[in-house]
């Protein structure tokens, strides 16, 4: 209900950039936050995965900076209709992503 879609056609190229910013930024970050902890490249692609979108939190976030005077109207619905994009991006990527092979430690009774 806060996103303004008339805002998407002028402010496009922030929402990219913004969108661009968090799906590939925090992939980055994830990537090499769970390689450094020692675990394999394919199980750090499935975290980064789920990680990579941002939530409705940010919402609050945009909505306390932008009445705080931090940011403008162009940056807080760019913002909002990132969080869009990369929570629909995610849900897209998380589908083609395979399941992890269960292994026989991992079986409870």
């Amino acid at each position: 209900m806060l996103i303004d879609p008339r805002t998407w056609l002028s402010n496009w190229r922030l929402l990219v950039v913004i969108a661009g910013l968090i799906l590939i930024g925090k992939f980055v970050v994830w990537f090499a936050v769970v390689r450094l902890f020692r675990y394999s490249t394919e199980t750090a692609f499935r975290v980064c995965i789920g990680l990579t979108q941002i939530g409705e939190f940010s919402f609050i976030l945009a909505q306390v900076s932008l009445h705080g005077g931090l940011i403008g109207t162009d940056v807080y619905y760019a913002t909002l209709a990132a969080s869009l994009i990369t929570i629909l991006a995610n849900a897209t990527l998380f589908r083609f992503v395979k399941p992890a092979p269960i292994t026989q430690g991992q079986i409870h009774a």
